[in-house]
């Protein structure tokens, strides 16, 4: 990542402010899963429903010292870092782990005059004798001396971590296979190349172009197709085309715009939307991933981020409800793929963490969960007015009760749900 068409969106989204009707102390032991959040003191905290419980997984943030980006691993454990540069002068990237989302973080990296600011944990164990308690973490660096991105393979094993520097370039995208073994790069908005872990290698993956009217390819969650675009003949369109292994064949023809897609869960469809040369979003279509045949789309246009659930029959979107001078609002909507029908939720100014994730949703969507495991609720942070001021907050929505409120989880700037 990071270098994006929508940079009026999230310049947009850093000035909100809104009223929220909140319900708070609701029991909700009954959902699944627990979220990780960061809170209003940019300490690191899990919540966990079953218990109502909130443990901090860090003490010591401060007026200078922010903590960011809690990712969650499938196997339960958290990565979260600091600083945010935001906050302070100290320009040594520091990153944590939490090896069971109660206990306090362990240090176990450090770089200087880096940050962090993207990562994301492999789907599945290390391939290594110690396999059993390793795992993965890709960590996207932002090197403050060199300037420009790199990516950063942190092996994170029951005794000790390793780590090695892979590749550079800017922007910088990537994305696991479901086996952990490799990655998929798209950098420099040209390049398309495969990382493999045990040869400890890049190599050029197609001998196609990328069109550069998009962010991050994407590999399916359950086998080894890989989605990207690829130029045509037309300037200002892309085609959106599968590699499964020595074949490449083209899913949708003559995409406008820059363009956004999403593999389902289980692998089955495909979603994308795109942002036109007037900066229109468009609407979210899916498609059949080994036909192409259009499966469902929503009724609104406008999206400006898309999530599967974890179930695949549903996607929850974001379109602008209100856009004025101090503020603008976000409105969730969730459409049902078997029915083609959507149903709209209450609107939220989203904080500042909020509004990053938005950016780069096709990046962070395999990586930072929104939905619960159940695929019934939403977790979010927003910013609230409380007693005449402003508040960041954590809030969950269930998305079988348009009509209720969304729930209070914490004081926090951002929040992310667990796997299971």
């Amino acid at each position: 990542m990071f270098k994006s068409l929508r940079a009026v969106l999230l310049l947009s989204l850093l000035s909100a402010l809104a009223i929220s009707v909140v319900a708070i102390g609701e029991d909700t032991s009954s959902i699944p899963g627990q979220i990780a959040l960061v809170g209003a003191d940019y300490n690191i905290f899990s919540y966990d429903f079953a218990t109502s419980e909130l443990t901090a997984l860090s003490q010591d943030a401060s007026l200078n010292r922010h903590y960011q980006w809690p990712t969650w691993s499938t196997d339960g454990r958290i990565a979260y870092f600091c600083c945010d540069l935001r906050a302070t002068q100290d320009t040594d990237a520091q990153v944590y782990i939490s090896a069971d989302s109660i206990s306090q973080g362990e240090l176990v990296y450090e770089q200087s005059l880096a940050s962090v600011i993207y990562a994301y944990w492999s789907p599945a164990n290390c391939a290594s004798a110690d396999s059993t308690n390793c795992r993965d973490l890709a960590l996207l660096m932002n090197d403050i001396g060199q300037g420009g991105l790199s990516v950063e393979m942190l092996h994170n094993g029951s005794d000790i971590t390793t780590s090695q520097s892979i590749a550079s370039g800017s922007p910088f995208y990537y994305h696991w296979n479901s086996q952990g073994t490799q990655l998929i790069f798209h950098r420099n908005g040209t390049r398309l190349d495969i990382y493999d872990i045990a040869q400890n290698d890049v190599s050029f993956a197609f001998d196609v172009p990328s069109s550069g009217l998009f962010q991050a390819a994407a590999w399916s969650p359950v086998d080894n197709r890989v989605l990207f675009g690829m130029s045509n003949d037309v300037r200002g369109q892309s085609d959106l085309v599968i590699s499964d292994g020595d074949a490449i064949r083209t899913l949708v023809a003559n995409v406008e715009g820059f363009v956004s897609f999403l593999w389902s869960p289980d692998g089955n469809n495909i979603a994308y939307r795109t942002l036109n040369s007037a900066g229109e979003f468009g609407a979210v279509v899916v498609v059949d991933s080994r036909t192409g045949d259009e499966v469902s789309r929503s009724t609104a246009d406008g999206l400006i981020a898309f999530f599967w659930s974890p179930n695949s029959t549903k996607i929850a979107y974001l379109t602008i409800t209100e856009q004025t001078r101090s503020r603008i609002l976000l409105g969730w909507s969730v459409l049902d793929i078997a029915l083609g029908s959507d149903v709209q939720y209450s609107s939220f100014a989203p904080t500042y963490e909020m509004g990053y994730l938005i950016q780069y949703f096709d990046q962070f969507s395999p990586s930072h969960r929104l939905w619960s495991p159940d695929s019934r609720y939403l977790v979010y942070s927003e910013v609230v007015e409380v007693d005449g001021g402003i508040s960041p907050q954590v809030s969950v929505i269930d998305v079988n009760q348009p009509t209720s409120n969304p729930i209070k989880i914490s004081d926090g700037v951002f929040g992310v749900w667990s796997y299971e």
